[in-house]
């Protein structure tokens, strides 16, 4: 790595590839530590680096041909000086650096204490060499290209998310129904991977369908390697006596559900529980502003104009109605107001008769 006011290394050729296989997802073991006034580095050991070289000379050398062509003339590496003579080729080139523990406190990088992994290490010289027991960070950052284009993709996913109040409605839909998914074919992996362990941990056997499936320190493809893990337990009399009982319990709990359901029972409830799910998505989203709960419909409107029609006809007809019925009322109370002064008249002429 180039620091400010530093020029770019350019990296050998032919043994880049010798820095790629070692420093590789299947490469050596490394660890990280804090380098004194710099930054936090990856490191590996000396024995670690000729281990892995000589585990499987043949594979070494048809993926490090160039290295070994030029710096062991040729000769498959077969023993740790074979293996030093690269580690050396390594250091010249500075892809790696030599380095020893520097316990926090102490100006002493050269301290005597021993330590398997040390998690704070100090740059020195390499002027003994390449050796066994010595620490290396690892310099080499590889082409750069990759990780520009991965960054770019962080950048445009984090965008996407900070946008998600504007998407389109159908990618909305679309991002719901995506996550649903791979929610349930999560939770399905989980189901499975656990009835598998309970049924064969009871008959004596540890079995995890895809063991590494939990383990946030991986990546996604290495999470589903290796495909399976399998182990035969070695139990003594309790818990062998403890399978046992847990195998009765479940053959007796199985045996008392299936008397009142069925699977068909079980199919329904989680197909409604699905469906379930993703309305209730559906509805959550078409209910922010830009969903389609907020645009009418042109058959809705269309309906609704012609209801008010509707009603504003009855309401005329009503109206017309009623002025009639008031007319004949009128009309009824001319009448019986005649016929009342009548009977008035008649009453007091009868009193004046009366009278004489």
């Amino acid at each position: 790595m180039a620091y400010a006011g530093q020029k770019e290394i350019v990296w050998d050729k032919k043994l880049e590839p010798l820095m790629k296989f070692i420093t590789g997802k299947k490469g050596i073991k490394t660890k990280s530590a804090n380098e004194v006034g710099r930054r936090k580095v990856d490191y590996f050991r000396g024995k670690d680096f000729c281990n892995f070289l000589l585990k499987d000379a043949e594979k070494t050398k048809r993926r490090c041909h160039q290295a070994i062509k030029e710096h062991l003339s040729g000769k498959t590496p077969d023993d740790d000086d074979d293996c030093c003579k690269l580690g050396n080729e390594l250091l010249n080139k500075k892809f790696i650096v030599k380095a020893v523990y520097q316990p926090f406190g102490s100006n002493q990088p050269e301290s005597q204490t021993k330590k398997k992994w040390p998690d704070r290490l100090a740059r020195v010289t390499h002027k003994n060499g390449f050796d066994l027991d010595g620490f290396y960070i690892i310099e080499y950052t590889g082409p750069k290209g990759m990780q520009y284009f991965l960054m770019v993709l962080i950048l445009i996913g984090v965008m996407c998310g900070i946008m998600f109040p504007v998407w389109p409605i159908w990618a909305k839909i679309g991002g719901w129904y995506i996550l649903v998914i791979l929610s349930t074919i999560y939770l399905f992996l989980q189901v499975i991977r656990l009835i598998l362990f309970v049924i064969l941990w009871v008959v004596g056997t540890d079995f995890w369908l895809f063991p590494n499936l939990n383990d946030d320190s991986l990546g996604v493809v290495e999470s589903f390697i290796p495909t399976y893990a399998y182990r035969k337990r070695k139990d003594e009399f309790g818990m062998i006596f403890v399978r046992l009982f847990c195998l009765v319990f479940l053959v007796i709990s199985t045996n008392e559900i299936s008397r009142t359901h069925s699977l068909s029972d079980l199919s329904d409830l989680m197909t409604g529980s699905y469906e379930d799910i993703i309305d209730w998505g559906k509805e959550r989203l078409t209910a922010l502003p830009g969903g389609t709960n907020n645009i009418p419909l042109l058959e809705d409107i269309e309906r609704e104009m012609l209801a008010a029609e509707e009603e504003e006809k009855k309401e005329a007809e009503a109206k017309a109605k009623g002025e009639k019925v008031e007319a004949d009322g009128g009309m009824e109370d001319v009448d019986d107001k005649e016929d009342y002064e009548k009977m008035k008249n008649a009453g007091a002429d009868a009193e004046k008769k009366e009278e004489l």
